[in-house]
């Protein structure tokens, strides 16, 4: 997954960074909850057949 940052215009540095987040600590958030949104359509497919 390709990951792409808002850059403030006014400190030319990704935006993230006005809430003390690096870019990293996003990449994992989304990557955890990809991994666990998959877990949950697994177990709902299960459920449907």
């Amino acid at each position: 997954m390709k990951f792409r940052f808002y850059i403030d215009p006014e400190t030319q540095a990704p935006h993230i960074y006005n809430h003390d987040v690096t870019e990293q600590e996003i990449i994992n958030l989304f990557n955890d909850n990809i991994f666990s949104l998959q877990h949950t359509i697994s177990k709902i497919k299960k459920q449907l057949v």
